[in-house]
């Protein structure tokens, strides 16, 4: 179902798009344009939905290698993310940054404690903006932790 927020409605350059988002990594990629950025936001409520992300990834980057990608996933638990982390890292791709904010110590892997971004082909110079966006973020909510690092540098 293809759908327009009122934010962009009045951008054709904008495809927003509800069905099931490891089918339209492979039915929409590459864009005609060949360049684009693509939001993926997994529910993250199936066990093997690292392992979904990562089929997928690995299916999207080879059809659209120059894409940027943006992956926005929980801090719940430290292994988890590390595992996923080091799941991305295994797809071969350069130039992985991610940014992550804890707001809350992870005491229990239950709650949701902070979000996480990957993001495959950053702008340049996104390191220092995000790292100055998240600085002040992490002092607004006085966040535990936060940080923005290369995954997989150039």
């Amino acid at each position: 179902m293809l759908f327009r927020s009122r934010a962009t409605a009045g951008d054709k350059r904008v495809t927003v798009r509800r069905e099931d988002g490891y089918h339209a990594l492979k039915s929409l990629l590459p864009p005609p344009e060949r360049r684009g950025v693509v939001l993926v936001d997994p529910p993250f409520e199936d066990k093997d939905e690292a392992d979904q992300l990562l089929k997928g990834m690995k299916n999207a980057l080879k059809r659209f290698a120059t894409g940027t990608y943006l992956i926005w996933y929980p801090i719940k638990d430290r292994p988890p993310v590390d595992a996923l982390h080091e799941g991305l890292k295994a797809t071969g791709v350069r130039r992985q940054l991610i940014a992550e904010l804890w707001i809350n110590q992870p005491l229990s892997p239950m709650l949701l404690n902070g979000s996480g971004l990957v993001i495959i082909n950053p702008p340049f110079k996104l390191e220092n903006w995000l790292g100055e966006a998240l600085s002040a973020m992490a002092r607004a909510f006085h966040a535990n932790d936060h940080k923005v690092a290369w995954l997989v540098p150039e």
